[in-house]
């Protein structure tokens, strides 16, 4: 029993066996990053001449404080519409910006019942825009006058500077450099372009001649075309001396043309008295009745014209009273319609909707016309064949634009076509019941939306 329990006590006092372990740790079987190496790192000095180059560049940029700010958007402000006619819309415009501007525009669809028409002065003589409104507006035994605008360049003698028509007769044959014109045929489509005018008369015998000038004689040799735009009595009364417009002293050249007196001249030509047999258009053949001959003074035939004949004809082949004549006009480039209103200006501001300023081409040169602000009148024409009628104020709160400016504000008014007609102190704008707004300054012809009356 001894031996049993000294077995028993030696056996409790060895120590217990703990739990099997593993051969490899957990936390030996854990992957942990490959121990990084030491890299060497070569660092390149910049030469002499890459620090000179890297220090121009640096100064090239000019600092934060220093940079040009971004230009501000204009904003327009719709300080007025009225409905003039149901094919008659005025609005005026405020432009706020770095140069307020003050805008007039007239937004016209011509229909049967109302039409856009070329208005002269008095012959040999401006007259102020609302003058010459009122004057017509109780003469005209036709139409009523809605709105008007300034019409055309004019010289010194208040004659057109380059082509010109109203009603389908000519005011002026020859182009002035090369200048564009707007041309109206009768349902009131418009056309822009630089355009050239032919005029002839063709008697009963056949024989065809040309005519070398409308309303103003050169010498005794050609044939001159009078209208009524020349006056009661042909030879015309010599022209009263007519202060020189602001924009003809901007422009390069705008003379009065150098010609010999007319009166001696004219006096010693044959003439014929013609009544129109149908209504005259350019672009057209209008034949006319002979009603008499003479020579001297004549007076001009209601519903008709004079025809100069000068030294080129024979007396004996000269059509007799009660003989047919026809007027001949073609414009070029060629077009298909009948035109009754024709008048010139420069330079073109837009071609097919895009910026095109044309003045180079058309001979206009003079960089303070083209770059100076100035109160301006031009005329547009959109998609839609609608006219554009725009005037520009100079005044207090409006600064004025320039040419390129000016053909931007018609492209944002919806004018695809557009052309500038005579501005500066000339521009203004009458409105039946409204009012004129820009100069009072005297003007040779007004651009006029009239409604006919039946």
């Amino acid at each position: 029993m001894s031996c049993t329990l000294l077995l028993w006590t030696f056996l409790s006092l060895l120590p217990q066996p703990s739990a099997p372990q593993p051969l490899l740790h957990a936390s030996a079987l854990a992957l942990h990053p490959p121990i990084a190496k030491t890299q060497r790192r070569t660092v390149r000095t910049p030469s002499k001449s890459a620090r000179k180059l890297a220090l121009r560049r640096s100064s090239r940029r000019p600092p934060l404080h220093r940079r040009r700010p971004q230009r501000a958007i204009p904003r327009w402000t719709l300080l007025q519409d009225t409905l003039l006619d149901s094919s008659l819309r005025y609005r005026m415009y405020q432009v706020a910006g770095a140069h307020p501007l003050r805008l007039h525009l007239l937004n016209f669809t011509p229909t049967p019942t109302t039409e856009l028409r070329l208005i002269p002065a008095l012959p040999n003589r401006a007259e102020p825009l609302p003058e010459l409104i009122a004057r017509c507006d109780s003469t005209l035994p036709d139409a009523t006058i809605l709105a008007a605008v300034n019409g055309y360049f004019w010289s010194a003698r208040a004659s057109p500077v380059g082509l010109a028509a109203s009603e389908g007769e000519a005011l002026q044959l020859h182009r002035y450099k090369r200048w564009s014109s707007i041309a109206v045929d009768r349902y009131g489509r418009a056309t822009i372009d630089t355009f050239l005018l032919e005029l002839s008369v063709r008697f009963p015998s056949g024989a065809q001649l040309p005519i070398a000038g409308v309303n103003r004689r050169k010498d005794t040799a050609g044939v001159v075309l009078y209208t009524r735009f020349a006056g009661d009595t042909i030879p015309p009364p010599p022209p009263a001396p007519a202060p020189l417009g602001a924009e003809e002293e901007l422009l390069d050249s705008v003379p009065a043309p150098a010609v010999a007196a007319a009166e001696p001249l004219e006096l010693r030509t044959r003439k014929l008295r013609l009544r129109y047999l149908s209504s005259p258009a350019l672009n057209a053949r209008t034949p006319c009745l002979v009603l008499d001959t003479a020579s001297g003074a004549v007076s001009m035939p209601l519903r008709g014209c004079v025809l100069s004949v000068g030294s080129v004809v024979a007396a004996d082949s000269l059509p007799r009273p009660g003989d047919t004549v026809w007027l001949e006009s073609q414009l070029l480039p060629r077009l298909r319609q009948q035109i009754v209103l024709l008048c010139s200006g420069t330079p073109r501001l837009l071609r097919a909707g895009a910026v095109r300023i044309e003045a180079a081409q058309e001979g206009t040169v003079s960089a303070r016309f083209l770059h100076r602000r100035r109160a301006r009148t031009a005329i547009g024409i959109d998609r839609y064949q609608r006219l554009l009628l725009l005037v520009v104020e100079q005044n207090g709160y409006s600064a004025g634009v320039t040419i390129e400016e000016l053909a931007r504000l018609l492209r944002r008014l919806g004018a695809v076509e557009a052309l500038n007609l005579d501005g500066g102190s000339s521009s203004a704008l009458c409105i039946r019941g409204l009012g004129c707004f820009g100069s009072a300054h005297p003007v040779a012809s007004a651009l006029a939306i009239v409604r006919k009356r039946f």
